[in-house]
């Protein structure tokens, strides 16, 4: 079974920061990774993630400046914006390219 282990650190100039670092450790049914070009036409395409049935996280990554649509996202306790323990209302997410430039999209998800 596939599983993740996120930790995530977050240092503030004289702040103090609760719960953090954040560790947590995850197993999943389904995972899918996926390493795309996406080009700049400014159409919504969905992020590959078929293999999914319900996406409980993800992590991604562009080298150019996109938009990604996850529609209301609903946090479940002890999740966090990178996609963990979360289940996106638009699934899949969709991306959006207006960059002038094929971004590399890239990443992985994961679900039950």
């Amino acid at each position: 079974m596939p599983s993740l282990r996120l930790r995530v650190d977050a240092d503030v100039t004289d702040e103090f920061i609760p719960d953090f670092p954040f560790n947590a450790r995850r197993e999943f049914v389904e995972t899918q990774g996926f390493d795309y070009q996406q080009p700049s036409d400014n159409t919504a395409t969905a992020i590959p993630t078929s293999k999914i049935t319900t996406m409980q996280a993800m992590i991604l990554q562009s080298d150019k400046l996109v938009t990604v649509a996850m529609g209301n996202i609903t946090m479940n306790p002890g999740g966090l914006i990178v996609l963990y323990n979360c289940t996106p209302a638009t699934n899949p997410p969709t991306v959006n390219n207006n960059s002038g430039s094929t971004a590399k999209v890239r990443g992985v998800a994961f679900g039950a």
